[in-house]
């Protein structure tokens, strides 16, 4: 008898079916097509803090959800919670984790050594690492060569002022993308050592009012103070943020790989060419060391289709259909050898940034901290609070956490 019909339903940050997402629809059908007793029911839901929320009230209200599209930075809150499967412990998963990618991209996955709970590959969304933009044509017409460390950003302000621009701009009005201003700086002023310092922060043993946190904001204030930041950063969302950069408002843009099709596009007649460096250096470091991402797929731990979720893991770690969504795609791929089928122009100037890249130090804070890294920064640049104060806001808030039993790690 052939087997009962199933549907997966699968959580999806964004919209499965927009016209940039094909190659990933075209596996998802591929694989009904070949499992014919298998459909779909893909349920789109918006990204960053939103879809975490949401995801979450699914799982509550007893939707049957059996997979989800799962970015790394809800992972340790969602295994804290006791949300997803262990997939290590599956035996016949263990080959398909092995070859869904390199090990340095699925230990970014894993919040214990040897324990991973997602599994990755280009049908995930593919890898990114963090850069720093530059549009050349605005360096040459200020004279200046692209910045190698946060002085260089300084010494350019007088140079871009006189174009009617800034060294730099940053979508600080829209939360999300205010950690990355603190997982920039602050790797370098804990000497390049900070994944330790998180995790002492963590259990209580270096407080979040530290003299290394407060050094932290105190040298981003000094890049708003500076004039380095673009005026009224504070206010701007991303695709802002994009457009002030393209049209000659900005010279640079800090932000991922992932950003790349948004600079594709620029407006007409702006005088715009990309290109791509290396994160600043700040406090004395001798190389920054920049975020690296990877999408993943998730169990929810109440799933009743485990086995179905599994094939399809198989199905899409194969490094046949592997490769060919990352030609499709042009993302690179967490299984290096489908990478030899990109075409970006742009990749060797990305590739040398993978070198120091280290996990999103915000996949390893507890949420509730990193909403207040997102609301604290937004703030911080606008003028309105100290250094010291985003920092006592942070200890409170992860004092609470200990209280309340909800801290990752055990104080001490």
């Amino acid at each position: 008898m052939p087997p009962e019909p199933v549907t997966l339903v699968v959580l999806y940050p964004g919209n499965l079916e927009a016209p940039e997402n094909a190659p990933i629809k075209q596996v998802y059908d591929d694989f009904a097509a070949t499992n014919s007793y298998i459909s779909w029911d893909v349920r789109s839901l918006p990204g960053g803090s939103d879809w975490d929320r949401l995801a979450r009230t699914s799982i509550a209200a007893g939707e049957p959800v059996d997979m989800v599209s799962i970015n790394g930075q809800f992972l340790r809150a969602w295994v804290r919670d006791n949300l997803v499967l262990e997939l290590s412990t599956f035996t016949d998963l263990k080959d398909v984790l092995k070859r869904a990618g390199h090990i340095a991209f699925r230990n970014l996955l894993m919040p214990e050594p040897g324990r991973e709970y997602m599994v990755t590959g280009a049908v995930t969304g593919g890898t990114a690492v963090c850069v720093w933009y530059y549009n050349s044509l605005l360096f040459d017409k200020a004279g200046v060569a692209p910045p190698e460390t946060t002085d260089d950003l300084k010494e350019s302000v007088p140079a871009f002022k006189d174009l009617g621009a800034a060294p730099w701009v940053h979508p600080a009005g829209d939360p999300w993308w205010n950690p990355l201003l603190v997982m920039w700086m602050q790797p370098m002023v804990v000497d390049n050592k900070p994944i330790v310092f998180t995790e002492d922060t963590q259990r209580g043993k270096v407080p979040y009012d530290s003299p290394e946190w407060i050094e932290t904001f105190r040298l981003l204030q000094d890049l708003h103070t500076s004039d380095v930041l673009l005026k009224g950063s504070s206010a701007l969302h991303y695709n802002d943020s994009n457009n002030l950069f393209m049209t000659g408002k900005s010279a640079t843009s800090y932000n991922g790989s992932w950003s790349l099709p948004a600079y594709a596009d620029p407006p007409v007649d702006a005088e715009f060419e990309l290109h791509i460096t290396g994160l600043p250096l700040a406090a004395g470091a001798p190389f920054a060391q920049p975020l690296i991402v990877c999408g993943s797929y998730a169990v929810p731990a109440f799933s009743k289709h485990v086995d179905d979720v599994f094939k399809f893991f198989h199905y899409i770690t194969d490094p046949e259909i592997d490769e060919r969504v990352t030609q499709a795609m042009q993302r690179p791929s967490p299984r290096l050898e489908s990478n030899r089928v990109l075409t970006n122009p742009l990749q060797p100037e990305i590739q040398p940034w993978y070198e120091h890249g280290i996990v999103p130090l915000d996949w390893l804070w507890e949420p509730e901290i990193t909403t207040e890294v997102q609301n604290n920064l937004q703030t911080l640049l606008k003028g309105e609070i100290s250094p010291e104060d985003v920092s006592k806001a942070l200890r409170a808030k992860h004092e609470q956490l200990v209280r309340e039993n909800r801290s990752y790690f055990e104080q001490g």
